[in-house]
């Protein structure tokens, strides 16, 4: 464990210091700057069941983000945080502790960084606009300014030859398109593979110890076109 004054531990919020306390993180240059973990949103992760803690973060401000003027897009400046609930837990374990299972979780990498506790920054892609999180360990596209709108995995396709996934988005509703809805409100959306998309969700998915590729991404490559003539293979029942 590493820390700034060897009495406290540290996490990195977009490469940020911040002091992990009993009530929640302060951050190190702005010590009013504290992010409690009462008022982030509780989420237990539906893949691996874990428990985490999630919150819209200014990486400018360093402090939770008010999005209430933004309509459809994110500036590239909000974030969208993952923390362990483990991290919570200084009242009833040790940091020492807490800094050890978080190190030597699997895959590597997705909340520890040269020593030091991080939080998860979840990619985030734009669709016509509209900026959704990627949320695969719950298996849906959840739209980031209206998280009660979501887009599930049993409703996207995968292109067998590329891992790709493509589906009828309703640009009017901003979910999957039905068949009763007005055809010039519906376009196709392709997204790369799951991969590619969350890399770390992906190691989980597939039991993978370690990904190649650590870097987190933020996706916009969307397309409106017409489905691929090799759409015949692709499978229709999720991508789970």
């Amino acid at each position: 464990m590493k820390s700034m004054d060897n009495e406290r531990s540290i996490a990195k919020i977009e490469g940020h210091i911040f002091y992990l306390e009993e009530k929640g993180l302060r951050n190190s240059e702005a010590p009013y700057n504290l992010l409690p973990y009462n008022q982030m949103d509780g989420v237990k992760l539906q893949i691996s069941g874990q428990n985490v803690g999630r919150f819209m973060y200014d990486s400018i401000n360093r402090c939770f983000a008010d999005t209430s003027s933004y309509k459809q897009h994110l500036p590239e400046t909000l974030k969208y945080m993952e923390i362990p609930n483990m991290f919570t837990m200084v009242r009833d374990k040790s940091v020492e502790d807490i800094v050890l299972n978080i190190a030597e979780s699997k895959p590597k990498g997705m909340y520890s960084e040269d020593g030091f506790l991080k939080l998860r920054t979840m990619p985030i892609t734009k669709i016509f606009g509209t900026s959704f999180i990627v949320d695969v360990l719950n298996l849906c596209l959840m739209e980031a300014l209206n998280t009660g709108n979501k887009i599930s995995f049993d409703n996207l396709n995968v292109l067998e030859e590329n891992g790709k996934i493509f589906f009828e988005y309703n640009v009017a509703t901003k979910n999957i398109a039905l068949p009763t809805d007005n055809p010039d409100s519906v376009a196709i959306v392709f997204l790369p593979p799951l991969k590619e998309l969350d890399p770390f969700a992906w190691a989980i998915m597939t039991d993978e110890e370690e990904i190649e590729n650590t870097k987190e991404v933020t996706v916009d490559r969307i397309h409106k076109d017409k489905p691929p003539k090799t759409n015949k293979s692709a499978k229709r029942n999720g991508i789970r």
